[in-house]
């Protein structure tokens, strides 16, 4: 996650609230607003500031008995002053019972009287949904649909008004439901049948002859530090693509809201894709940002045409026809609060708050992950190589041995070992989440660093040696003393090291030593431990130890200070 180059988010819930509210009605070509949000259902419909009532029977009151019957939303109502409402089910269908209920139409009553017999569920390729009642008391059928503006309004030969119906422009609605759109508003349409053909229509492939009521917008805010978090992906090299089934319109607004794209940048439509070559798809995915109107099948081709040129791609989603796209992604990322089970055994990660600054963070905290990795790799292997090259270089002058086997595992496993723990808790660097992403191909070790641990390592190894050589390792009296010394300037070696491999780019004098509190505990704690062992008798026993003169530590810590300027120099 920490290297992906792209992320292909989807848009209601992760870069928006995935709280709907309805705020516009389009009937008959009247505009009417509506206030009250939430789950409040106090609200009015409003024409240019006027109220409006929704008499039984109009236009405006069949589009709301259509919009609630329509549903498998279930909202609460409060019972009493102190009481709260509560909604189970999608947003966008409790936004509907709610604008039902501002006009005195409640689900729970209007079944008693409506009592459903049969339904046609929401799926992507159909693009609606439909119920089908009958009135108690009367034997015809009503078919009540709701569905994406442009397939609705392919089923539909009239439309409803307030002087009855008249002849359907589908040209028309189409601007109107822009006009809506571009206000940032999901756009539903909504639409009603009467008899059995109408029941039998509905369950075709080819709708036919359906009564258009109008066009219902919500709002869906974005969320409130999304914005920052996608400048935040734009500034670290990543691309953030917008994939959503939403109207293009809607998409263009809320993609300018948010930052993404400007509001005159093309927004791509689902059936643009479908004519699309390979080529040309990659070429398009170069300069688009938005993507409306789009199948299950067009995401996990977008997904796929991303992988193949190259990108490393994180992919969000919560439903089941997102699980193909998420599973194709390198990083599918399942939202936890609304998404499916499915969506969730498909992805790798699940976002338990559903905010896309959250995947913004997840990719920052990879990216950290890894540094740190790499800076422990890096100082354990530079570590390695000093000892190793220690005793190498002792052999090859044919000294004796500056380290005994007992010393050399108290130099790995007390000293050293609490130091790499620690590194590996450095909070990472300021500007991590502003440089570009990383090959994903590039190993931990890069050149760059074998070469830093190639120097690293011969620095401290000659400067182990000699003081090695200074305290008379050459001499068979003095050897016991000459090789605590030699194990203390390794220790403090690394001590002055730790500091060097906690950043690859930034001086070790540019980093608060308060920043890793961890590691300053750590440095302390391998520090005293040593200094105590050489004083304690078990100890100095079991490891040969003994205490320096101050004459000695004076020259260790000059020695040991040499690694500070030879990595500073690199």
């Amino acid at each position: 996650l920490g290297s992906c180059t792209v992320i292909a988010s989807d848009k209601t819930g992760t870069l928006t609230e995935n709280q709907m509210t309805v705020r516009a009605l389009d009937v008959g070509g009247r505009k009417l607003a509506v206030t009250g949000g939430g789950l409040d259902s106090s609200g009015a419909f409003e024409d240019e500031g006027q109220a409006v009532d929704p008499e039984d029977g109009s236009a405006l009151s069949t589009l709301l008995l259509a919009g609630a019957l329509c549903n498998e939303a279930h909202v609460r109502w409060p019972e009493g002053a102190t009481g709260k409402s509560s909604a189970q089910g999608d947003p966008t269908e409790v936004a509907l019972l709610v604008a039902a209920a501002k006009a005195g139409l409640q689900r729970d009553a209007l079944i008693t009287r409506y009592p459903q017999v049969d339904q046609v569920p929401f799926e992507p390729d159909r693009k609606f949904a439909a119920s089908i009642h009958r009135e108690v008391g009367a034997q015809e059928k009503i078919v009540f649909v709701k569905g994406a503006p442009e397939r609705v309004a392919e089923m539909c030969d009239r439309e409803a008004g307030d002087e009855g119906t008249s002849p359907f422009d589908r040209l028309e609605v189409a601007r109107r439901t822009d006009v809506l759109a571009a206000q940032g508003l999901r756009v539903l349409a909504v639409a009603v049948g009467r008899g059995d053909q109408a029941a039998q229509s509905v369950h075709g492939e080819f709708p036919l002859g359906f009564c258009f009521l109008g066009l219902v917008g919500m709002l869906d805010p974005p969320r409130e530090r999304v914005r920052e978090a996608v400048e935040a992906c734009r500034s670290a090299g990543i691309e953030v693509k917008m994939v959503t089934g939403d109207h293009a319109g809607t998409a263009a607004a809320v993609a300018a809201m948010i930052g993404l794209a400007p509001a005159d940048a093309p927004v791509i439509h689902g059936n643009e894709l479908a004519g699309l070559s390979d080529v040309e798809l990659r070429e398009t995915l170069e300069q688009s940002a938005v993507f409306a109107r789009v199948s299950p099948a067009d995401k996990l081709r977008i997904v796929r045409s991303l992988r193949e040129a190259g990108e490393v791609v994180a992919v969000t989603g919560d439903g089941v026809n997102d699980a193909p796209a998420l599973k194709a992604a390198h990083v599918g990322a399942a939202m936890g609060r609304n998404g499916t089970d499915v969506a969730k055994e498909a992805s790798e990660i699940v976002v338990a708050d559903d905010h896309f600054e959250t995947i913004a963070a997840a990719v920052e905290e990879g990216r950290v992950a890894f540094s740190n990795i790499r800076k422990a790799t890096v100082f354990l292997l530079s570590s390695g190589f000093a000892e190793l090259l220690s005793i190498l270089g002792s052999v090859v002058l044919g000294l004796r041995l500056p380290f005994l086997p007992a010393q050399i595992l108290w130099l790995n496993v007390v000293t050293n070992g609490l130091e790499d723990v620690a590194l590996a808790m450095e909070p990472g660097e300021p500007d991590e989440f502003r440089r570009r992403p990383r090959n994903p191909r590039e190993g931990i070790v890069t050149p760059l660093l074998i070469e830093r641990m190639a120097i690293a390592g011969f620095v401290m190894a000659a400067g182990t040696l000699g003081v090695f050589l200074l305290e008379g390792g050459a001499h068979e009296a003095s050897l016991p003393y000459a090789q605590v010394a030699a194990l203390t300037t390794m220790v403090v070696f690394q001590v002055l090291h730790v500091g060097n491999c906690r950043s690859q780019r930034h001086s070790a004098f540019g980093l608060s030593p308060f920043s890793n509190r961890f590691l300053l505990f750590g440095v302390g704690a391998s520090l005293i431990l040593h200094v105590a062992a050489m004083y304690w008798g078990p100890t100095q026993r079991l490891l040969h130890l003994e205490p320096l003169d101050l004459e000695t530590w004076a020259r260790i810590v000059m020695v040991a200070g040499s690694i500070l300027v030879a990595v500073e120099l690199h």
